[in-house]
This record gives C-alpha cells, structure tokens and sequence, in this order.
C-alpha cells in the first residue's frame, strides 16, 4: 500500500529526474514530441490528484514543448522559467501556480484554472484561453499578442499593467 508520504518522494523524484533530463540546458527540437521518458514522467506527475497538505511541485526551468499536461493538478507549482511551447494543459489546475517568465506560446489553455497565478512577464502569444479563470491572476508585463479566446472579462479580472502586451 502506498502511503501519502511515499507519494510526494516519487512526484518529487518526478520533478528533479525532469529538471535534470529536461532543464535549461536541454535543447528539445520544438517540432517534435518530448522523448518517451520525459512523456512517462509527465503522465506519472498528471495522473496525481494533489491534496491541499501536499508541497508543492519544483518543476522550475524545464524545457518540454509540446508537453501533455491536460487535466494536471499542479496547485502551487513552481514553473518559473519553463519552456512550454504549443503544451497543452486543457483542463490542468494551476492555482497559484508560479510561472513567471514561462514561455507558453502556442499553448492550449482551454479551461484552465489559473486563478491567482503568477503569469509575470510570461510569454502567451497565440495561446487558447477559451474559459481560462483568470481571476486575480497576475498578468502584468505578460505578452499576450494573438492569444485566442481571450475575453474582456477574463482581463479585468486578472491583474495588468502598462507592459501587459494585449491581443
């Protein structure tokens, strides 16, 4: 039987075995599907059903484009930095998630939870939004030039500013 301990060591493991193989240094060819390890790893980390007591992910600075993250519950996870491009999180939680300078673009987004998120200087350029809760996310300085079903309500309630890079 496992316990709820021996689930955060291996979503833990998860995260460093992604930082190691898929980290700033990795060159993924943008292009093509992220290799049969990375894949495995990131159905291991979607398949998870967080709690509120659990700590949250470090999955900082990692370069995976086209990853599948639909339906993940990544609450609180740190992003910051990652490389996400055309991923698709349709669906995935990302409460108060960090991911500030996050390159997402041409990501889908679809029904994404990013309420009160941190989405500082984050790159979303052509990304679906369609039905992303934006609420209080922070936005400011974010690019989001051709982003697709982004509403006016969604935008006031998150929070921009003068850098913000609206469609």
């Amino acid at each position: 039987m496992t316990t709820p301990v021996d689930r955060i060591r291996v979503l833990e493991t998860c995260a460093v075995y992604l930082r190691q193989h898929a980290g700033a240094d990795s060159r993924p060819d943008p292009e093509e599907q992220p290799p049969a390890d990375i894949a495995a790893t990131l159905a291991a980390i979607r398949r998870h059903k967080y709690s509120a007591d659990e700590p949250p992910l470090n999955l900082s600075r990692i370069r995976i484009p086209r990853a599948n993250s639909t339906g993940a519950r990544l609450t609180g996870a740190d992003l910051a930095h990652t490389e996400l491009t055309a991923a698709t999180l349709r669906g995935a939680t990302l409460t108060t998630a960090d991911l500030t300078n996050c390159i997402l673009e041409r990501a889908d987004l679809t029904a994404t939870d990013l309420t009160r998120a941190r989405l500082t200087g984050a790159r979303l350029t052509e990304t679906e939004l369609t039905g992303a809760a934006l609420t209080d996310a922070d936005l400011r300085g974010a690019d989001l030039r051709g982003s697709i079903g982004l509403t006016a309500e969604q935008l006031q309630r998150a929070h921009t500013d003068a850098r913000t890079q609206l469609p």
